[in-house]
């Protein structure tokens, strides 16, 4: 695993050598909004 700040890019380069699907890309993109937190979706844990 490698740790980025472009994990799309990573993504679509991964899908691009038949490492991940290319479907689940934009999966991807809406784990990344969420972690930026531009859409509502995840919870910082010690916030709770």
């Amino acid at each position: 695993m490698i740790l980025t700040e472009h994990t799309v890019k990573a993504a679509e380069h991964a899908a691009s050598n038949g490492l991940i699907f290319t479907a689940e890309i934009p999966a991807i993109v809406q784990d990344k909004k969420e972690d930026l937190g531009e859409v509502p979706g995840k919870v910082e844990s010690g916030i709770l």
